[in-house]
């Protein structure tokens, strides 16, 4: 998973894609080739870029307190690492990248680079297998949108695989972290949702999301691999059976009512 086994070679990716920024480019053109959001948002509406500015900045401050913890002096990363949050922290998408990129310098970039050398690397995850994911995801929604599903499978549907989605699509940025919250934000979307789900669930359609989750678990690999969340979630899934009646079951009488 080299380029994105720890924070600082994350952030290194991230650097790396801004060096292809002209200086005809505004702020929110730049960043948004960046962070890949180029062709996901709405021209003019920053809110998707912001969300993703935001978890960059955590990101630095996770970088931040990872080599806190290190024999290295501060004076060594930090003024490295607030000159790129300077960047991160903009009010005006519209202002000129070039009002921002003097703060990325090559001396930036290097020091961004021994981090990544000196951190330890994050548990695996198979970001060819999420790549795929997010190809058969694209695919399902186009098919799901043509058909004409009851409307609690359709909400439920959709809420599930744009929880996939977006973790896949945040992963670049937050690593693992980002497939292993999706499990615990499905499963709790899951839970809200069964009841209403069992009034109407297309269990071929259903189970598929099932399928999906089975695969983001492999592609997860190391990182998921023991979390019981994880596990929980897709064992329900494998069972290929209706998911609403698998959660009802599972949870204790009262949980989702």
């Amino acid at each position: 998973m080299e380029g994105f086994n720890n924070s600082a070679k994350r952030i290194l990716n991230i650097l790396n894609k801004l060096q292809n920024a002209t200086s005809s480019d505004s702020a929110f053109i730049a960043w948004s080739r960046a962070l890949d959001t180029i062709e996901q948002i709405p021209k003019n509406d920053p809110h998707e870029l912001q969300r993703r500015l935001g978890l960059l900045k955590n990101e630095l401050d996770l970088l931040e307190a990872s080599m806190s913890s290190t024999e290295f002096s501060k004076s060594l990363y930090l003024p490295y690492i607030e000159r790129i949050k300077t960047t991160v922290s903009i009010t005006n998408l519209d202002s000129p990248w070039t009002n921002y990129v003097g703060q990325l310098g090559s001396d930036v970039m290097l020091c961004i680079m021994f981090c990544s050398e000196i951190l330890p690397s994050d548990p695996n995850v198979k970001f060819d297998e999420l790549n795929e994911l997010l190809n058969k995801i694209k695919s399902f929604r186009e098919e799901i949108s043509s058909n004409n599903l009851p409307h609690f499978t359709n909400q439920f549907v959709n809420s599930q695989i744009d929880i996939i989605e977006s973790a896949i699509l945040d992963f670049p940025i937050k690593g693992g972290i980002a497939v292993k919250q999706a499990f615990t934000a499905g499963f709790s979307d899951l839970s809200d949702k069964a009841d209403s789900l069992a009034k109407d669930e297309v269990i071929t359609v259903t189970s598929k999301v099932g399928s999906y989750w089975k695969d983001l678990k492999k592609a997860g690999d190391e990182f998921v691999a023991t979390d019981r969340m994880v596990n929980a979630f897709v064992n329900l899934a494998e069972k290929g059976q209706s998911l609403a009646n698998s959660i009802i079951s599972y949870l204790p009488p009262g949980t989702n009512s």
